[in-house]
């Protein structure tokens, strides 16, 4: 039943939305699923489309009550500009008392330490690191996509790995075991057959970034080449942690936590990532990941209405929570 003292947590990313009504004593009173909510693939209508459908009776209560506001963690909506539309556009419908818009890797930094101060490493398909204080004050390094930037990302790993395999059809690199393993997972007899799958659009930057596992692997058994394409990932990856830390005025002292499907499939990155930040002077404690993004919105919609959420509400959040923290 909607009372009113709860507030609601949307967590957007490009092929799936889930949003999570939560009360203050910590209760999820209910969790809804929906479509990809990236809002630069859908637009400002059909964000209102898709949480229309999804929130339902959460916003349309017949008794009038609301909940006292949202949250609302979105992939592509990383700047100011698009965060104060979809506010305005959202708070006009009055759905809810307040609305609050955050970039989706903002609500899994807030999950990730259950909105205590620390750092999470973000490495899925892209990557960014972002870090949180005792103040409250938060910073970001990398997040530059695939261009120019994603250092540490499924995409990164696996394009160094398909550039080292070309530098051996070239005969300008030494050989790896990449040459034959990318080759036969991309199903192409000749390198020369790539070139119009990748500039013709078959071969996309997700299809591209799912490589890296391999790569990951022939590293692990310990191909020469692999092993450097990977130091090289995390060379890049591991010093945007040691700046976020510094900015933070926290290297030494930080918590540390890992996301994505990258690092945290693989051991060996973590292990890396750990030995090339402790040479940086960077130590951190790693820290496992309390709250799935969906929750960590839902702490900032708290949090926007000024109600920080007693320590045995955000236990109970995170003895709950379980099951939605699996699937992240």
């Amino acid at each position: 039943m909607l009372d009113g003292d709860c507030v609601i947590g949307v967590d957007g990313g490009g092929s799936h939305t889930r949003a999570a009504l939560v009360g203050r004593d910590g209760r999820i009173v209910e969790v809804v699923h929906g479509s990809g909510g990236n809002f630069q693939q859908i637009g400002l209508e059909g964000l209102e489309r898709l949480l229309r459908d999804m929130l339902g009776a959460w916003v349309e209560s017949p008794n009038g009550v609301r909940p006292r506001a949202m949250c609302l963690g979105l992939a592509g909506a990383g700047r100011q500009a698009e965060q104060q539309a979809i506010t305005t556009h959202f708070e006009a419908l009055g759905w809810v008392g307040r609305v609050r818009v955050e970039s989706d890797a903002r609500t899994a930094l807030a999950g990730a330490h259950a909105g205590q101060a620390g750092i999470i490493a973000i490495a899925g398909t892209g990557s960014m690191v972002l870090g949180v204080n005792e103040e409250g004050e938060w910073v970001r390094a990398g997040g530059w996509g695939p261009i120019l930037g994603d250092e540490g990302s499924g995409y990164d790993i696996a394009l160094r790995g398909v550039r080292a395999a070309l530098a051996v059809h070239d005969g300008s690199g030494p050989d790896t075991v990449l040459d034959s393993v990318l080759r036969q997972e991309l199903g192409v007899s000749e390198w020369s057959q790539l070139v119009a799958r990748v500039y013709g659009g078959d071969l996309d930057r997700a299809r591209i970034a799912a490589l890296a596992p391999l790569v990951l692997q022939a590293a692990k058994e310990g191909d020469a080449v692999a092993m450097s394409v990977v130091d090289g990932a995390v060379l890049g990856l591991s010093g945007q942690i040691a700046a976020v830390a510094r900015r933070l005025h926290a290297d030494g002292r930080a918590r540390l936590a890992y996301s994505g499907g990258v690092v945290v499939g693989s051991s060996l990155l973590r292990e890396k990532i750990g030995r090339q930040l402790a040479a940086q002077g960077c130590i951190v404690e790693n820290a496992p990941l309390r709250l799935a993004p969906v929750l960590g919105a839902a702490l900032l919609a708290w949090e926007h209405v000024g109600v920080k959420l007693e320590a045995v509400a955000v236990d109970v959040l995170e003895g709950s929570g379980g099951a939605l923290l699996a699937e992240t």
